[in-house]
């Protein structure tokens, strides 16, 4: 290197000082995080290497049995079934059943349906900004089968999760039925939509996502809306077999939350509930205090009681085209720290 003899000692000094020890820790911080998703690819890679071995798996089991496509029934499947045959005697007639299932309960837009989607593996709801979009019970039925597709009971039709274009029709229809079941002069409908959805690797299990907790009714609105979606929500809760699945937005004030008063009074022990803090990512953009989010995560904060607490990344606003994987690498970025 040349010699500049016009050169100032503060320039030459800033080129050759030593890093700060805070430099040195966010450069270390840095190479964690890009080692952390390093190994997250490679984990999603080995998942999807898994998922497709079962996927074969399965495949060859169907072709020793001569079947195509038409697999033996789970016993989660039959007991969605059941669940059905109850759902569709007349309203008037007490079977209220205590048969477990995961219900999934929050304020609106906290972030509930984009949990389930993670569980489901794909983005199979509608998705709107700002206004309420689950407007009736949704059964989702979970099982394990060689090909992630999603189905209702009422229908014949398949759908191919792994298609752009079968997700989005997926979508229009889950809305569809959304608003086709809900009665003339009202908002939200108390009559279930059931969805199966198959797919390798799936946990079996039942979810039922509700419309989420309103604090205020808006004019488009009938007038018993709020009062409804509470007595829905109580209706599934007081099933003392139900999981109960509380999602908490935690991108806004905790004393702007509903569904943590509902559910302390349905399960005060807090012995059937999980609690699930979503959009952590944003609220750390929001400057939120890491202590108060803490809090939360410890049980301190709010008086509900549960058997665990989580916190998640879940998208924002209209993520219906960001995929499950991008997802979940977002959610590595924001913990990278722990």
């Amino acid at each position: 290197m040349s010699f500049n003899p016009f050169q100032s000692k503060s320039q030459s000094d800033e080129e050759f000082r030593e890093p700060t020890d805070r430099e040195r820790l966010d450069q270390m911080q840095e190479e964690m995080m890009q080692v952390q998703l390093k190994y997250q690819r490679e984990i999603e890679k080995l998942e999807k290497e898994n998922r497709e071995l079962r996927k074969q798996t399965l495949l060859r089991q169907e072709q020793r049995s001569h079947t195509r496509r038409k697999y033996r029934k789970s016993l989660i499947d039959m007991y969605s079934e059941v669940l059905d045959e109850l759902a569709d005697y007349d309203s008037s007639v007490n079977t209220h059943d205590q048969l477990p299932r995961v219900v999934v309960i929050g304020d609106q837009s906290s972030g509930k349906t984009s949990v389930l989607e993670m569980i489901a593996r794909a983005r199979i709801f509608p998705r709107g900004s700002g206004e309420m979009m689950t407007r009736a019970p949704v059964k989702v039925t979970l099982s394990e089968g060689p090909y992630h597709i999603a189905s209702f009971k009422d229908s014949n039709r398949e759908f191919d999760l792994s298609k752009d274009s079968d997700l989005t029709e997926l979508r229009k229809e889950v809305e569809l039925r959304m608003k086709n079941s809900v009665r003339e002069g009202k908002t939200i409908s108390n009559v279930p939509i059931s969805m199966t959805v198959k797919g390798p690797g799936l946990q079996r299990m039942v979810l039922v996502d509700l419309p989420g907790i309103i604090s205020t009714q808006t004019t488009e609105m009938a007038e018993d809306t709020r009062e409804s979606i509470n007595r829905l929500c109580r209706q599934y809760m007081e099933n003392p077999n139900a999981i109960v699945l509380c999602i908490q937005d935690g991108s806004i004030d905790a004393e702007r939350s509903n569904v943590t008063d509902l559910v302390r009074e349905m399960d005060p022990s807090g012995r059937r509930t999980i609690f699930v803090l979503t959009k952590v990512d944003i609220a750390e953009e929001n400057m939120f205090s890491p202590d108060r989010l803490k809090k939360i995560l410890e049980g301190k904060l709010f008086p509900m009681k549960a058997l665990g607490y989580f916190a998640v990344v879940t998208g924002r606003g209209k993520s219906a085209h960001q995929s499950i994987l991008t997802t979940r690498l977002t959610h590595c970025r924001c913990f990278r720290h722990d």
